[in-house]
């Protein structure tokens, strides 16, 4: 006898079941989670969904669906415990309802009856385990998926960082240009002074003196050469036996004239000696002033033409103008180095020059960054007459690129650097690329035992 005629026959082979085939209607509740069994239900046709309640809301899970030949409330009827579960039909259909407390008691009178209904729980566990262990590789394969999905968004969120980082760098780097040439603007204007008022007073203070001694010490002042601490020290001592009454600091001040005025000094009265060395002094804190007020307009200029906003379209210019732009932005950072320049007389490049600053700028950093506490750097502009290319190559003698980052130093997001390198604009070399090849160019580099050069080449612009 097969498996559901023994279910279906059930009702007539043991009729002190008191079970009885019951039509099952759709939406039909067998039995709800918590309640006591009090009838068992074998489907015979039809569908029933077992429901378990969320335990962080009102939802309802699903846990399985039965079919024919399922036993509904199995787990509540082996255990005798409250139901794990609701039962609601979904596809009507027919089943088999046992009273549970009939069956509790015929099943111990009845052996024959205990082996029949033993083949039907084990057929239906047996059915539900390999549903469970289907499931729960459908599940693995999910979660796998999962995974993978989790994995992928956290790199992608990792970028995403990556790129918000730059972005937010690139609009700082935006809002500095605009601050340094507003900065640039105020500060043109008290240096432009300076530089007017030191004109007429180093034009007009020679005319005014008429004790041609007081002008000789003056303007001599004025064209004294910065001497370095060595060679005054040298001539410290011999002005300090010629000139024992001055102090020391007009000592000091005495070994930076030329030999025809300390002459000129030791003819004078103790006086005048230290009245002429003040002139002197003077003359020399007057160049002072006007050496610092050019500096300062030269700063000034420098950062207007570094900040600048780049125009859409490509003008001619002379790249050597914005490599000493960017060298004199970049001073505080390369003071540390041997610096070398050769920048030899090219022809013009059609080019966006503050594009080129970054590019100028962020070879040059890296430079820095490689080197450490020290080294040399060296920047050499050229025309390499076989290709009609104007070439720019900055070089260092630091530690040179490993085989492996040498194979992806333009990549995006790549960086060589530690955590504590020093701070910078976070162009990288992967937009350097960019610039100088929308500069119809191209970038390369060497690696050497003794340091990296990098060389941008961009074409010559011949007017027509």
């Amino acid at each position: 006898m097969s498996f559901m005629n023994m279910l279906s026959r059930l009702h007539i082979d043991y009729p002190e079941l008191n079970c009885t085939e019951v039509p099952i209607t759709k939406e039909q509740v067998l039995f709800k989670e918590g309640d006591a069994l009090s009838n068992l239900h074998i489907i015979l046709e039809g569908k029933v969904r077992l429901f378990k309640k969320s335990l962080y809301n009102d939802d309802l899970l699903v846990v399985d669906t039965l079919g024919r030949g399922n036993v509904v409330g199995i787990m509540a009827f082996a255990t005798r415990h409250p139901s794990l579960t609701t039962a609601k039909v979904l596809v009507e259909g027919k089943a088999v309802r046992i009273p549970t407390q009939s069956f509790y008691q015929t099943m111990e009178k009845n052996p024959r009856l205990y082996h029949t209904v033993m083949s039907i729980l084990t057929q239906d566990l047996g059915e539900r385990y390999r549903h469970t262990l289907f499931s729960q590789l459908d599940f693995d394969a999910i979660n796998h998926s999962l995974d993978e999905e989790r994995a992928r968004l956290k790199n992608t969120l990792a970028e995403l960082e990556k790129t918000q980082t730059k972005l937010v760098q690139k609009e700082k780097m935006a809002t500095l240009g605009q601050l340094t040439a507003g900065f640039a603007h105020e500060v043109n204007n008290p240096a432009a002074a300076l530089i007017r008022a030191t004109d007429v007073l180093v034009e007009q203070l020679p005319q005014l003196m008429a004790n041609k001694d007081i002008k000789n010490f003056f303007t001599h002042g004025q064209k004294a050469e910065v001497m370095d601490t060595e060679s005054i020290r040298d001539r410290s001592s011999a002005i300090a036996k010629d000139f024992p009454k001055l102090s020391r600091s007009l000592q000091r001040l005495a070994a930076q004239m030329p030999a025809e005025l300390i002459k000129n000094l030791k003819t004078k009265s103790v006086e005048d000696q230290i009245r002429f060395a003040r002139w002197f002094e003077s003359g020399k804190y007057l160049r002072n002033i006007e050496v610092s007020g050019k500096r300062i307009a030269g700063l000034v200029q420098s950062m207007k033409n570094y900040a600048r906003q780049d125009k859409n379209e490509l003008e001619p210019m002379d790249i050597r103008q914005g490599i000493k732009d960017t060298l004199l932005v970049l001073s505080n950072r390369t003071k540390f180095y041997k610096l070398k320049t050769q920048l030899d007389e090219t022809p013009l490049v059609k080019a966006r020059a503050g594009s080129l600053n970054q590019v100028w700028t962020n070879l040059i950093i890296n430079a820095c960054d490689a080197m450490g506490k020290d080294g040399e750097l060296s920047i050499h502009s050229y025309l390499n007459t076989t290709t009609n290319m104007v070439e720019v190559c900055i070089r260092d003698n630091g530690s040179g690129i490993s085989e492996a980052a040498q194979k992806r130093i333009f990549e995006a997001n790549f960086s060589t650097k530690d955590n504590d390198t020093k701070f910078g604009l976070g162009l990288g070399l992967h937009l350097s690329k960019q610039i100088v090849e929308k500069h119809k160019g191209y970038i390369r580099f060497e690696c050497g035992q003794k340091g990296t050069a990098f060389y941008v080449s961009l074409p010559a612009h011949s007017a027509k």
